[in-house]
């Protein structure tokens, strides 16, 4: 993602993103945002308990033991 798309995704709200850029190239993030955006109401309550979601979620992936194989 290129300072100027940044700079703009940062200047629009969650409607206008999901019809400004194309979901399936997105972050998880953005696919989150853009099919809560497109199913219900996606503003500062939704948003900050999704928020909220997330860092949980993050925090609990970075504390699991790595399972991975070599």
């Amino acid at each position: 993602m290129s300072t100027q798309e940044n700079s703009l995704r940062n200047n629009l709200l969650p409607p206008a993103k999901v019809k400004e850029f194309d979901i399936a190239s997105q972050s998880l993030k953005f696919q989150f945002m853009a099919g809560e955006t497109l199913l219900k109401k996606w503003e500062k309550d939704e948003i900050e308990d999704a928020t909220n979601k997330w860092v949980k979620l993050l925090k609990e992936l970075a504390i699991q033991p790595d399972n991975r194989q070599p």
